[in-house]
């Protein structure tokens, strides 16, 4: 476990997605949750960390792609605790409803991956989050809605520390060859392009100095900067 800032940790050697874990003075969180296969590894290693899995208050997830929630039941009935998600996610997350790709090809990717490589039980949301939501129990966590990767896509900023955890509206990485670099959601996985933009700018309006995307290291100074050299020039 690695510390992103004082009190935000990033869990390590996760193959495919981050997972960050949050101190609110006594309490904690998680953002995210890996893949169905990371369970054991996240608990040994928020065990291994010397943190109380008792004072574990939420799983908070960005979106509903198993990278990012597949071991969030898991984990849930390990620590006791809620798992929280944006309204328009839930549906997608406990598996009552497909994502609304219109490309085919896109359908195709993720049906079969949902029966192969990344498959999962439905996820259960105990709470349902919807933009401009406080969660005064988590320092006053932020919810933003930011669509477009998926429909309820959300982010999560902590205005004390000036971070914004996004989940794959942007990553911080290139998904083949690894390089670093910020870059929009991955038209091949996004649902909606457009959306997309208008999200960023949303956050790149925003006191932001540190980004924790779901995919790469954690930008840690300007992030604001960089936020807004991905947005076209013009009007939107």
């Amino acid at each position: 476990m690695r510390d992103v800032v004082p009190n935000i940790y990033r869990l390590e050697d996760l193959k495919r997605s981050n997972v960050y874990l949050l101190h609110f003075g006594e309490n904690l969180a998680l953002i995210d949750s890996g893949m169905a296969a990371d369970a054991d590894q996240i608990i040994e290693e928020i065990r291994n960390s010397g943190c109380d899995p008792e004072r574990i208050q939420a799983i908070l997830i960005t979106h509903a792609h198993l990278d990012h929630a597949g071991s969030a039941p898991i984990l849930a009935e390990e620590f006791g605790v809620d798992i929280y998600a944006h309204e328009l996610e839930a549906p997608y997350l406990q598996k009552t409803a497909s994502l609304p790709y219109q490309s085919w090809l896109k359908k195709a990717i993720f049906w079969l991956g949902e029966r192969t490589v990344m498959k999962s039980p439905p996820c259960p949301v105990d709470q349902q989050l919807r933009d401009g939501d406080v969660i005064e129990d988590l320092s006053g966590l932020q919810v933003i809605h930011t669509p477009g990767h998926t429909p309820g896509s959300m982010s999560l900023y902590l205005p004390e520390s000036k971070v914004i955890f996004c989940g794959d509206l942007l990553f911080n990485m290139h998904p083949v060859t690894g390089k670093r670099g910020l870059r929009l959601s991955i038209p091949l996985v996004t649902v909606d392009k457009t959306q997309v933009l208008h999200s960023v700018r949303r956050l790149a309006s925003m006191d932001v100095e540190k980004l924790c995307a779901g995919h790469g290291e954690p930008i840690m100074r300007r992030a604001g900067e960089e936020l807004r050299k991905l947005l076209p020039e013009g009007p939107e």
